[in-house]
């Protein structure tokens, strides 16, 4: 539906019903104030950019509300802040290679369309962050899977995780609300 350019900025609108993605790029771009939903397959999808998302909802997106990925090395960032993403079919936050930062935001009921032990989907997923993410102020509940996924993170790129309410994820599996994979050095 969208396919931003770099440094643009989409503020105020409805992205909804697009036939791969709601919104695509891959510079460096920011969302505010979007209504982002019910896309076949991905809310927010971008490669190799810095992205900030601002009092924005996503939601009912068929995979991850937000896939952000980048080279491994280019420290680029996903910013998200005062947000609501919710019940999107996989991950609610798909992160990889870069480093995210999610404050003040709701992330809730993600993950319908795993199946547990076969496909897992959580709120949050991070896989070999550059730096340690910063997860802050967040609400993370009732998604399929875990709360916060990490994987590849070697110890020194832990996220720092603060003032966050983590409750009620990976309901099948007995609540848990947090895992964290180290790799070896």
């Amino acid at each position: 539906v969208v396919n931003m350019g770099n440094k643009c900025i989409l503020d105020g609108f409805v992205v909804k019903e697009g036939y791969l993605y709601g919104i695509k790029g891959d510079n460096d771009f920011s969302i505010a104030n979007c209504l982002v939903s019910s896309n076949s397959q991905y809310g927010i999808y971008t490669t190799d950019s810095t992205l900030t998302v601002t009092w924005s909802v996503i939601k009912d997106n068929g995979y991850d509300g937000i896939y952000h990925s980048t080279a491994d090395g280019s420290n680029k960032s996903l910013i998200i802040e005062n947000c609501k993403i919710y019940d999107n079919k996989r991950n609610g936050i798909n992160c990889r290679y870069a480093i995210p930062t999610i404050r003040n935001s709701m992330i809730y009921s993600n993950g319908s369309d795993g199946v547990v032990g076969l496909t897992d989907y959580y709120g949050i997923r991070i896989y070999h962050p550059d730096k340690g993410p910063n997860i802050c102020n967040d609400t993370i509940a009732h998604n399929k899977m875990e709360g916060i996924d990490t994987d590849g993170i070697d110890g020194s790129n832990d996220p720092n995780i603060y003032n966050c309410i983590i409750w009620q994820n990976n309901s099948e599996d007995g609540y848990t609300q947090l895992s964290v994979y180290y790799t070896a050095a």
